[in-house]
């Protein structure tokens, strides 16, 4: 699933590659082949299709992986660790420094960075 900030990123024909825990050691490459059109109006989030090659099997129905999707310009983001996030169980903010003792809150998204980030991108 892609957040909907994020989906002018993806492409249909982008190289992917998945890793699940079951096999750490291994990639499996594949390609992204839809872009479901409809978006989950409570998560804002979309599907993708990825095919990919299971030659020996080891791929089952319900297993998690990670998936890295190529391709689309990166945008510059403020990143911070999951540990700087105060979490006050209605939201999550971040405080951001702005020099000279003051500082400012963030929303952090979770959107097109590795897990245990957060990307600052609204005021």
């Amino acid at each position: 699933m892609f957040f909907e900030q994020d989906l002018a990123l993806v492409k249909r024909g982008a190289k992917a590659s998945l890793q699940v825990d079951a096999y750490p050691e291994r990639t499996f490459p594949g390609q992204v082949t839809f872009i479901y059109p409809t978006l989950n109006t409570e998560t804002r989030t979309a599907r993708v299709r990825i095919e990919l090659a299971n030659p020996d099997g080891q791929l089952k129905p319900g297993m998690y992986g990670t998936v890295l999707i190529s391709g689309g310009a990166a945008r510059d983001a403020l990143v911070v660790p999951d540990s700087a996030v105060i979490d006050s169980g209605a939201r999550q903010t971040i405080l951001v420094a702005l020099g000279e003792g003051a500082s400012s809150r963030a929303r952090p998204s979770s959107g097109h960075v590795p897990a245990a980030w957060w990307k600052c991108c609204r005021a």
